[in-house]
């Protein structure tokens, strides 16, 4: 009756007869596109409804197989962190602002403060020149006694001059929160070390002693005023000085008489900021409480970081001396106290405090260490890109059995394979550069194809088709740490059964 009655309307109307029509229309198209979906499998997959249409159906499908990889090779190629050792000015031209300025304050403002700081350099030198007139030559650095009360007092002063010359070099405000707690409740002060400007803010806002060389006694001026700080002063030439070092350390921090507290930076070299270096062990030895100080250098034009792959020294100094104002964030973090564990466990400590300061810095804590630097200085030799060459040594030495000189001999080998100098390989370049067992004859290659790109798939963890240094280093320690490692010799074993055998296609 009702289609009767639809069918009378339309008759009687022409409008009600188009719209029927339309209606009739779009329903069979609509049925007819649901209909080719279903009957093509691949072109119903690919619409974005199809978990909602069939859900079951994706199942059935057979997922892609893959391939069971060591859990070391999983642990090492795991995470990838920022290179701390590149300046974020690497490579990138300066604007016409920052030509322009230092063109024009290359001869104007940075004359003027460069006579200041000479002067207000002077000006320190004098005062810890009066307040030593008189004392011995070992006192308050290779002696086992700390400068009297009343030379302290003389020397005071020089805070102010170095916070004087922060200021002349363009440092007029600093942002701190917190302040230094007295030595006898953390006798050890620790700082994240990105430029050569930390030990002069410690020196200014703190009652702190750095540890230094005993050559720099005997340097004009700077002689002076490392002996008014009473630096904690060993000798590098000894073979022995690292033990040397933490032993002086730990001496000056646990001694009862009134030095200042210790100054050091664990990460014992410089970074980008990016992420906290690995901690070297020497200020936690003693296992008596820290102070950890965290310092930011906020800045648009001008990265300070002093890092290998960055300006030099002296053209960051003039840089600095060449912008109108600097910028610095200080933050001293209560003092951290030791657990037992910690004490007995120096390692841990230094670990545990990495952790604390990584995170009042809003960064992650690595492992990079001088191998880091090391591989880096050897990939711009090579002209190699320096990016690509940085793989968090130390923690791959936590996994393996590494050391820097392997890794500076593996970084040549994929260099000579690298022939672009694009920093990675893809499945072609590394199945034609890899050299094969029984020498560069006719017909060796084309038989290890095969191998070699399941050694490739197998390394290639992150799924992007390319063998990176990272990658084929992690290779090379894994399997030469089989040799002389029990633990990782099944590891190895499964992993060339795997390659030899093409049964890699499991669940890892």
């Amino acid at each position: 009756a009702l289609t009767a009655r639809a069918l009378s309307a339309a008759a009687s109307n022409p409008i009600t007869a188009i719209g029927l029509c339309s209606l009739c229309g779009l329903t069979l198209i609509v049925l007819g596109s649901e209909a080719a979906r279903r009957m093509d499998p691949e072109l119903y997959l690919s619409k974005r409804t199809r978990n909602h249409y069939e859900p079951d159906f994706v199942h059935k499908r057979k997922a892609p197989a893959r391939m069971k990889r060591p859990p070391s090779i999983l642990l090492a190629l795991g995470s990838e962190m920022p290179n701390p050792f590149i300046s974020s000015s690497w490579g990138r031209k300066p604007s016409v602002y920052d030509k322009v300025k230092v063109s024009v304050l290359k001869y104007t403002l940075f004359p003027i403060r460069l006579f200041l700081l000479g002067t207000l350099l002077l000006v320190a030198w004098a005062i810890a020149s009066v307040a030593l007139i008189g004392a011995p030559r070992e006192t308050g650095s290779k002696s086992s006694k700390p400068l009297p009360r009343w030379r302290v007092i003389l020397a005071y002063p020089t805070r102010w001059v170095a916070r004087a010359m922060l200021f002349v070099a363009g440092f007029y405000h600093i942002s701190r929160r917190g302040r230094q707690v007295p030595r006898s409740r953390a006798p050890i002060i620790i700082c994240n070390h990105t430029t050569a400007i930390e030990p002069l803010y410690l020196s200014a806002a703190c009652n702190v002693s750095f540890v230094g060389e005993r050559e720099h006694l005997e340097i004009p001026i700077v002689g002076t005023l490392a002996r008014s700080l009473m630096i904690v002063a060993i000798d590098r030439s000894a073979s022995s000085q690292r033990a040397e070092a933490m032993q002086a350390i730990k001496d000056r921090a646990t001694s009862p008489l009134p030095w200042p507290a210790v100054g050091v930076f664990p990460e014992g070299t410089t970074g980008n900021g990016t992420c906290l270096l690995e901690f070297k062990v020497g200020a936690f030895t003693p296992g008596v409480p820290i102070q950890p100080i965290v310092l930011r250098y906020p800045h648009r034009h001008l990265d300070p970081c002093w890092v290998e792959a960055g300006p030099k020294v002296e053209h960051i100094a003039v840089r600095t001396l060449c912008q109108f104002v600097n910028h610095m964030e200080v933050v001293f973090l209560p003092p951290y106290d030791p657990s037992p564990d910690e004490q007995a466990d120096p390692q841990l400590y230094a670990t545990n405090v990495q952790r604390v300061m990584a995170s009042a810095l809003g960064v992650p804590p690595s492992l990079h260490s001088h191998g880091d630097i090391a591989l880096q200085k050897e990939a711009r030799k090579l002209q190699f890109p320096v990016d690509m060459a940085v793989v968090e040594l130390g923690r791959l030495a936590k996994i393996f059995v590494a050391d820097k000189e392997g890794s500076l001999r593996a970084i040549r080998r994929f260099a000579r394979m690298d022939r672009a100098h694009k920093g990675h390989l893809t499945l072609e370049d590394w199945v034609t550069a890899t050299p094969v067992a029984g020498g560069p004859r006719e017909g060796v290659l084309s038989d290890a194809s095969a191998e070699l790109t399941r050694v490739f798939n197998l390394l290639d963890v992150d799924g992007s088709r390319t063998m990176t240094f990272r990658k084929y280093l992690v290779g090379v320690l894994f399997m030469a740490s089989a040799a002389k490692d029990e633990e990782h010799k099944q590891e190895a074993l499964d992993f060339a059964w795997t390659v030899l055998a093409g049964h890699g296609a499991t669940q890892a």
